[in-house]
């Protein structure tokens, strides 16, 4: 059959002085064809031979409802054998073929444009790049705008739901506003379920949007057209400045990103003929005012600190403040690699870079130095003011003070806090006895000045054999001998002979 291009280019040539033969020799075709070229005024238009498919004229209803149907060419073939097609089975699938190629749709579409502040795009992708000597899996969260093409990229190190709402919040701070849609990819952490016109959104990612005081879209499933606004960037994202770049950490990919962004908007876009910049002075006006506080701030997870001022996070230990021991903190993630330790009231305590589970636990250098200089600060008041009431009126009570500090090498002022309360609790004499008692016994603790200052306040009833009864603290070994005389002293009763011993 004589195509287009052959039957213009036989009349071309035959007004450049070719002869019907050379032309002919030309083509491969006959002299005939040639003189046929030259009588027709009319471009060849191709004509489908019916008579090839002779045979599947009366069943062409049935093939077509089965293609329209989603029919297998098998269940096809079986149909019109039962309404008496006797052909071959090579020529039916040749005429499905034909027939599905008719019946497909078309691919063509019309560019579809928003207006000033009416619709964004978003969407992310992740790349695997070159922080340092490592390879680093990095998330690229992008917010695109429909009608000025301003597109905003944002890296982060997690594509979990909160860095995925930080990316679209982190968009919106950046154009200094919100348009009144947002399209979105039917990802988990945003669509629940999306079946035809009913879409199921993720509470969060709906409470952002209604913050922002966004409408969002789900876009159709297995049709990319429907964001292809913030889609196609990538492309240049990736071969512009993803392949082959090299970056020292994170902090400097972040900074290149930005300066790549910047360049970005300030080209001439293909569509608009306007660069994004000079275009978006025309949508400022018409964004959405955004709200006064970040989403995100809000969206914090509650730990409790022990009593060795760490939390857990994700499966790794994180160090708080010391004031926090024992307390709750609220902690979120910034970029997916920082972790951001915050107080009751939103309070910025420290931050720490996240850890893969199972990691030790995270502790900065001289974390605890606080904690310690507090107790090294707390003994020097405390045996000061021991020593202002006591060791003044009586010297064995400096004694006492040196047994206390060595028989309490951890945390001394624990305990020496404790003789204080208990001593302020009786009389200035009794006190004095007391410690006393507790320097010639070698029992220089709490728990003993107890027993002796119980010892020597009232007078306990007397016991069946006219002594009070009283009780040493149990020691397993004594530091000195004693008398029997001493610990009647210590008993209360005086009916024992001085000259008695143990």
């Amino acid at each position: 059959m004589l195509t287009l291009g052959v039957w213009h280019s036989i009349r071309s040539l035959s007004v450049q002085g070719w002869s019907g033969r050379a032309i002919a020799r030309e083509f491969g075709v006959s002299r005939n064809t040639v003189a046929a070229a030259l009588l027709r005024e009319e471009p060849p238009a191709y004509r489908r031979a019916s008579s090839r498919f002779r045979s599947m004229v009366a069943h062409s209803e049935t093939v077509v409802a089965g293609v329209r149907i989603g029919r297998s060419g098998v269940v096809i073939l079986e149909q019109v054998r039962k309404e008496g097609y006797a052909g071959s089975a090579a020529t039916f699938y040749r005429y499905l073929a034909m027939v599905r190629r008719e019946e497909r749709p078309s691919s063509v579409s019309c560019r579809f444009e928003t207006g000033p502040g009416e619709q964004s795009q978003f969407d992310w992708s992740p790349y695997v790049v070159s922080l340092g000597v490592r390879a680093v899996r990095v998330i690229i969260y992008a917010l695109a705008l429909g009608y000025s093409r301003r597109v905003h990229w944002f890296a982060s190190l997690s594509e979990k739901l909160p860095s995925v709402l930080e990316g679209l919040e982190e968009g919106w701070r950046h154009f200094g506003g919100s348009c009144r849609q947002v399209v979105v990819d039917n990802a988990p952490s945003m669509v629940v379920r999306h079946r035809g016109s009913e879409t199921t959104w993720n509470p969060t990612f709906l409470a952002l949007c209604g913050s922002y005081r966004v409408t969002p879209i789900a876009c159709t499933p297995r049709h990319p057209r429907s964001k292809g606004k913030v889609e196609n960037p990538f492309r240049s994202l990736e071969t512009r400045f993803i392949h082959g770049g090299e970056w020292r950490d994170f902090d400097h990919f972040v900074a290149e990103l930005a300066e790549f962004e910047a360049g970005w908007e300030r080209r001439k876009h293909g569509t608009t003929g306007e660069t994004p910049v000079a275009r978006f002075e025309r949508e400022r006006g018409q964004l959405t005012p955004l709200p006064r506080n970040l989403f995100m701030q809000g969206q914090t997870t509650v730990r409790i600190v022990n009593n060795d001022c760490l939390f857990s996070f994700e499966g790794v230990r994180y160090f708080a403040p010391v004031k926090q021991g024992g307390d709750l903190v609220r902690v979120r993630t910034l970029r997916g690699r920082e972790l951001l330790v915050l107080d009751a009231a939103g309070n910025e305590l420290l931050r720490h870079l996240v850890q893969p589970k199972g990691s030790p636990p995270v502790i900065p250098p001289g974390a605890y130095t606080a904690l310690k200089e507090r107790h090294l600060a707390s003994l020097p008041g405390l045996a000061h003011l021991f020593r202002t009431r006591y060791v003044a009126h009586s010297p064995v009570a400096e004694t006492f003070l040196g047994h206390l500090l060595r028989q309490h090498p951890h945390h001394p002022e624990r305990a020496l806090g404790a003789v204080l309360e208990l001593l302020s609790a009786c009389p200035h004499q009794t006190a004095l006895s007391a410690i006393a008692h507790a320097v010639e016994f070698g029992m220089a603790t709490p728990a003993a000045l107890q027993v002796f200052v119980s010892g020597r306040q009232g007078d306990p009833s007397p016991g069946p054999s006219g002594c009070r009864e009283a009780s040493l603290p149990r020691f397993p070994v004594l530091d000195v001998e004693r008398s029997l005389s001493a610990y009647a002293r210590a008993l209360g009763d005086e009916t024992v002979r001085p000259d008695a011993s143990i």
